[in-house]
């Protein structure tokens, strides 16, 4: 049984247009200007793939993200703490292509603790367990499939498990993001075996 889903980055922010990765100081980052356009531009496509709930990351720019598209798109918000971003602890700070450098052996060593925050073996269990049981209960209750608002680096984690690929998707996304507020579409397989892999961008990529 397949169980499709919508994996979606949050909106642009004033530090996503600088380049800068948000560490756990920064959940309350709020949308940009763009980053609203952003997310009623996603509400429009939403309303027209008509997914059944949005859950949200706990960041303030993910659930602004999700509340805005939400009522656009008619369609109720919840927040999941799974989708949080990666807890990157103390080397969370600065651009985030020298962030994503400083990462790679937590993403070699999976197990590893990042200094100040998790291993990245706990994060990706996380997220994906809780995209893999959203949508295979959506599935088995005859709903529509769910949208994820959330974070690059779980984006990347969640695309790379379609492909049967490596955590470290999730950490080269944080050096270069997904296109912002881009619905993916994503099957996961029941239980915890590969997703499968539906790229949608509607309307066409959109530029970070």
């Amino acid at each position: 049984m397949k169980a499709p889903t919508y994996v979606i980055e949050h909106g642009q922010t004033a530090m996503d247009k600088r380049g800068l990765v948000h560490g756990p100081a920064h959940a309350a980052e709020p949308l940009d200007r763009e980053g609203r356009r952003q997310a009623v531009a996603l509400g429009a496509r939403l309303r027209r793939l008509k997914p059944g709930r949005i859950y949200t990351s706990p960041a303030r720019r993910a659930q602004m993200t999700g509340a805005i598209a939400g009522v656009v798109a008619g369609v109720p918000v919840e927040t999941a703490a799974e989708l949080a971003s990666l807890d990157t602890g103390a080397l969370g700070q600065g651009d985030q292509v020298d962030v994503a450098r400083r990462l790679k052996p937590y993403f070699a060593d999976p197990g590893r603790r990042i200094p100040g925050g998790e291993t990245v073996q706990a994060w990706r269990a996380r997220h994906l367990d809780c995209m893999r049981r959203v949508a295979a209960r959506a599935k088995q209750r005859g709903e529509r499939p769910p949208a994820f608002v959330t974070h690059s680096n779980v984006v990347g984690s969640a695309l790379a498990a379609a492909r049967g690929g490596s955590a470290d998707a999730g950490r080269k996304a944080m050096a270069q993001p997904p296109p912002p507020a881009v619905a993916h579409q994503v099957s996961f397989s029941a239980g915890t075996g590969p997703a499968q892999l539906k790229q949608r961008w509607p309307g066409g990529p959109r530029k970070p």
